[in-house]
């Protein structure tokens, strides 16, 4: 399995060296993307009765893409890096957001909206992620336990397939793809790899098919809609079908300001077997370029 991983990575690096040298001839690159920065606060003094606590929040928000279309040929590739503290009250300040997302798809044209399609999409995390609901506490006082870190997991899959391509919408299934899961932090292999998984090794690999869907849409001048699915079936076992879905919503108020809300709902087997979900929202400094 590991031989066909490595099989796929190959290719799809060959095939995207050949859009690379189209690109030197055809500058044809439409690069661009969005920063924002969102600060949240709640101040309450000593003689507030209704409840509540101070707090303060700081998130950012980094989603960049450089592309390259021809009349036969589409190579796409978006980074996008989600990052958030939270302070409450005396506390420190603690993680409360943390993606990092890259994507990177070469399509070439077979028929009207259809493609054959490679795609490569990387998922992770910045930083530590401690488990302050579940503490260890002894003589030596209370800990918080690693339960994530960089590369601690993270998943990169590649495959091979047919795509559907029309006014934003693309939908491409890879029934040749392959999945690595990384985690180079030793001391929590245990957590993420199955059972009769190698240990010693940082990296377990999966074949299976892959579902990757994405719309972007611009509703108005100064509102976007996106949303991107990636479902992983892998094929010895079939009912475990790791799902991710992000959906994210940009508001233009004025130049430099921004209204910004996101989601996700995420399953996967491997890490806890229940429904994952996240949301945000804020308003900040934000700038399209």
């Amino acid at each position: 399995m590991k031989k066909i991983f490595y099989f796929l990575t190959f290719t799809f690096i060959v095939v995207s060296a050949s859009a690379q040298n189209d690109a030197a001839v055809d500058t044809s690159w439409k690069k661009g993307g969005f920063i924002g920065l969102t600060f949240n606060q709640v101040g309450l003094n000593k003689a507030w009765t209704r409840g509540g606590d101070n707090a303060i929040t700081l998130s950012g928000l980094l989603d960049v893409y450089a592309n390259y279309e021809t009349a036969k040929q589409k190579w796409t590739n978006n980074l996008v890096i989600n990052y958030a503290q939270s302070k409450i009250a005396d506390a420190d300040f603690i993680k409360s957001d943390d993606r990092l997302d890259f994507t990177s798809k070469y399509s070439r044209k077979w028929k009207k909206h259809f493609n054959w399609v490679g795609s490569f999409f990387l998922q992770s995390q910045l930083t530590k992620t401690l488990d302050f609901k579940n503490p260890t506490i002894d003589s030596t006082g209370t800990r918080f336990n690693t339960i994530s870190n960089f590369f601690s997991p993270a998943y990169a899959t590649l495959g091979f397939g047919l795509e559907y391509d029309n006014s934003g919408l693309t939908v491409a299934i890879h029934p040749i793809s392959g999945r690595a899961l990384i985690v180079i932090d030793e001391k929590l292999r245990p957590r993420f790899f199955a059972a009769d998984a190698d240990l010693g090794s940082a990296v377990n690999f999966d074949l299976g098919a892959w579902l990757l869907a994405t719309y972007k849409k611009p509703i108005n001048d100064n509102v976007t809609f996106n949303t991107a699915l990636s479902m992983f079936l892998p094929y010895d076992e079939p009912t475990h079908i790791d799902t991710n879905w992000d959906l994210g919503l940009i508001m233009k108020i004025s130049k430099y300001l921004t209204a910004n809300a996101n989601a996700t709902v995420r399953y996967f087997h491997n890490e806890i077997q229940d429904l994952q979900f996240r949301q945000g929202f804020g308003v900040g400094f934000g700038y399209k370029f």
